[in-house]
């Protein structure tokens, strides 16, 4: 399905906003991103242009270097620590998962290559700081050009389309800043920041999501349309639907709502069993 998605896109050459990117494919070192023009309303009820990006994982081995690279990084923004003992760590914190939460720890894994392949400068980590666990509140948190963007990462491993999963991440992006959640997803945001020490945490940004988080514990609460917002939705089945399938579904799911920015990521997964290998190597 790649090739054959691949090669009815190259034609175009519209610029959209989010990105300085064509309308195709974006060719990088380690993977290429299929880019299609999806439509939303702003919050001035405009309707403005952004991105629906698009990839499938069919081979851990065309992206095995880019992973060992950044894979300390990901996980812990420390340069000092070694590969092995954190993949190793990793492993030991997937081996005590259910399958379905397991598969959701690996999906927000790979969004988070996905993300730093584009461009963006992670801001949090990916383990939980406090608890053998995935961390509360969002999955990421990136910087672009000075704004601070919030990923949220969904998958299934059922018979679902990627507009389900982007409207699960939506909407759970939603509870989480406008206060229908137990956890203060700010301040965890704030403490995984702290804890960086590979030189990439912006500090302006730091100032902005303590103040966010100190707002949140007087109850004062925002909108998610107040944000820059970057929905993922991971596949672990047969995506049996075509690009232009995926673009319908997106223009149709945001034009129920309005957004500041939003940028959307769909990837399909086939190499699960390949990464959990990969992990005891």
């Amino acid at each position: 399905m790649f090739e054959q998605i691949k090669n009815k896109n190259k034609k175009g050459s519209e610029k959209v906003i989010s990105f300085n990117i064509i309308y195709g494919i974006i060719g990088r070192q380690y993977m290429e991103i299929i880019s299609r023009e999806i439509n939303y309303k702003n919050n001035n009820q405009d309707i403005v242009k952004t991105n629906l990006l698009y990839l499938t994982f069919g081979s851990l081995n065309e992206i095995k270097e880019k992973i060992n690279n950044e894979f300390v990084d990901i996980v812990k923004a420390d340069p000092e620590y070694d590969l092995k003992p954190i993949k190793s760590a990793v492993k030991k914190f997937l081996d005590g998962k259910e399958d379905k939460k397991k598969y959701g720890a690996v999906a927000e894994f790979f969004a988070h290559i996905v993300l730093r392949e584009l461009g963006y400068i992670q801001q949090c980590l990916y383990r939980n700081l406090e608890e053998n666990s995935m961390k509360k509140g969002f999955d990421g948190l990136y910087m672009l050009n000075s704004s601070f963007w919030i990923m949220e990462s969904k998958s299934a491993i059922t018979n679902k389309v990627h507009k389900d999963k982007i409207h699960e991440a939506l909407d759970s992006i939603s509870n989480s800043i406008e206060g229908r959640t137990k956890n203060n997803p700010w301040e965890n945001a704030v403490n995984h920041m702290l804890c960086m020490e590979n030189g990439k945490r912006d500090d302006t940004i730091k100032t902005r999501i303590k103040k966010l988080s100190k707002d949140y514990l007087e109850n004062k609460f925002y909108k998610a349309n107040e944000f820059n917002l970057i929905p993922v939705s991971t596949l672990f089945l047969t995506n049996i639907q075509t690009i232009d399938d995926m673009v319908k579904d997106m223009n149709e799911l945001l034009s129920n709502s309005t957004y500041n920015n939003i940028v959307v990521v769909c990837l399909d997964n086939y190499i699960y069993d390949e990464f959990l290998k990969y992990l005891e190597e």
